[in-house]
């Protein structure tokens, strides 16, 4: 399992992503960032749009990690 910390997302982020139940970079994935988004919004009423994009890009990252593909395209 890889820890929320590999994400980058800064650490008041983390801890409330682990308040909403997503305590992996994993569980991220299949959550999807719009739904980690609603369940922060709900629990944190002033969280910003930028965590939605912030987050998404974060989890397309992982998924590529773990799929295998790399994570940078040649140019």
């Amino acid at each position: 399992m890889t820890t929320l910390t590999s994400l980058k997302i800064g650490k008041t982020m983390e801890r409330k992503l682990h308040t909403v139940g997503i305590h992996t970079a994993e569980a991220s994935i299949p959550a999807g960032s719009e739904n980690a988004m609603q369940k922060l919004k709900a629990r944190y009423p002033l969280t910003c749009a930028v965590i939605l994009y912030r987050l998404q890009t974060a989890i397309e990252g992982v998924e590529q990690e773990i799929s295998g593909s790399p994570s940078v395209l040649p140019v």
